[in-house]
């Protein structure tokens, strides 16, 4: 039996964030600065996994502070494109890297709290 592909239901920016609710339920909120830094475009370094330095981390975030969505698109039926203000535009954030995404901030609101 095969597993149901992950969707995403419901996209709504809440505040700073951008809000997902996922088709098994889980809701995941991302700060929309964060969402910038990450994005998994060719011309953007800082993607999950490639993160060094407490300090690079720290220039990174002061870099993307101001940084807003203005609007996002899915992209078939796995993935969301996303418009920030700064003109940034070429990240496809696939279902499975947001989910990932996700998880690492719950990690870090887990390992902070």
């Amino acid at each position: 039996m095969s597993q149901k592909p992950l969707a995403v239901q419901k996209i709504e920016i809440i505040g700073n964030q951008l809000a997902l609710l996922w088709s098994d339920g889980r809701e995941d909120y991302f700060p929309q600065h964060f969402l910038r830094m990450y994005s998994p475009s060719a011309e953007n370094p800082e993607k999950l996994g490639e993160i060094g330095a407490s300090s690079f981390l720290k220039t990174t975030v002061r870099k993307y502070a101001d940084v807003s969505l203005v609007g996002w698109q899915i992209i078939g039926g796995y993935a969301i494109q996303l418009y920030f203000n700064d003109g940034h535009h070429t990240g496809i954030y696939s279902f499975e890297y947001l989910r990932q995404l996700g998880d690492l901030l719950r990690f870090q609101n887990l390992s902070s709290g």
